[in-house]
């Protein structure tokens, strides 16, 4: 009876303690598997966070399309509703204009990962040709390609769409015939030469191009050539 009682024993503490072991993979699974959805959570949530401005400007894009028909194919409309869609182009894009890019400050402060990755790519290529050993003026340098960057972004993608009409920018094409009304260069374009863009360094910047109505803000800055 006694060596009944010790295998008895040493079965239920056997069997206790592969029901503990059991028990303590099971945690370890479910604490993986939390910790696993959290990450995922918290890095879908950086990504949308990350993504605001891509998300903002698509759908505005989308909603002004709808906004477009809505205001003229619906009985009752006139000038004051059909001017409504105007008016939400230039406050999404005014709002854009202003913030888009600007660093993150959803947990601590960084810099937008679309301006950081812009900008390494941009010192790269600069530091091709130049060699900064000063920290404090690296720092300038740097942090004047974050705002060359940021502001040439809000102004090309956001800040033109608020004027109207909605204007736009134009870089001519390598060979593309010159238009004196269109272009400049550093001497006088003659309409009677016979001169082609073989360099545009600065974009057009107009509002209806090519249709009635056209008005040129900024003309193109090109180099020429002559045709042969």
């Amino acid at each position: 009876n006694q060596v009944d009682d010790s295998q008895s024993k040493n079965t239920n503490d056997s069997q206790s303690n592969q029901v503990d072991d059991n028990q303590g993979k099971k945690t370890d699974v479910s604490q993986s598997n939390i910790d696993k959805q959290t990450n995922n959570n918290k890095s879908n949530s950086n990504k949308q966070t990350d993504d605001l401005e891509s998300s903002i400007y698509k759908q505005t894009n989308d909603l002004l399309k709808l906004l477009s028909v809505f205001s003229t194919e619906r009985d009752g409309t006139n000038g004051i509703i059909a001017a409504r869609p105007i008016k939400v182009r230039q406050q999404l894009y005014g709002l854009l204009g202003s913030l888009g890019f600007a660093n993150i400050i959803k947990d601590g402060h960084k810099e937008h990962p679309v301006i950081l990755n812009i900008k390494n790519k941009l010192n790269e290529s600069i530091n091709k040709f130049r060699s900064i050993t000063d920290q404090k003026k690296s720092k300038k340098h740097d942090d004047m390609a974050t705002n060359l960057v940021q502001e040439l972004i809000r102004i090309c993608f956001f800040r033109l769409k608020v004027q109207e009409p909605a204007v736009e920018y134009k870089w001519f094409p390598y060979n593309h015939k010159i238009d004196p009304n269109l272009m400049e260069e550093r001497y006088a374009i003659d309409e009677n030469n016979n001169l082609l863009v073989e360099l545009c360094s600065f974009p057009l910047f107009v509002s209806n191009y090519g249709k009635q109505g056209q008005k040129v803000y900024s003309r193109a800055y090109i180099v020429c050539q002559v045709s042969r």
